[in-house]
């Protein structure tokens, strides 16, 4: 599936860990830091995943301008 993604600025976190719960961790603690959210257009990138399920992730925050 091919997604446009908007021009903008985006907090970016990175983190590898088991693909079905590191993301749910991780949204779970930027949830808690105060961002200057623009609660546009949040993503995650799956950049690799190995056999166990490990992989890296990126999440990307839309922030105002």
């Amino acid at each position: 599936v091919e997604v446009e993604i908007p021009a903008g600025k985006y907090a970016k976190f990175s983190l590898h860990g088991d693909i079905h719960q590191a993301p749910a961790a991780a949204w779970d603690e930027i949830q808690s830091i105060p961002l200057p959210r623009a609660y546009t257009v949040d993503f995650e990138e799956y950049l690799t995943c190995d056999d166990d399920m490990q992989g890296d992730i990126d999440i990307y925050i839309a922030l105002t301008e």
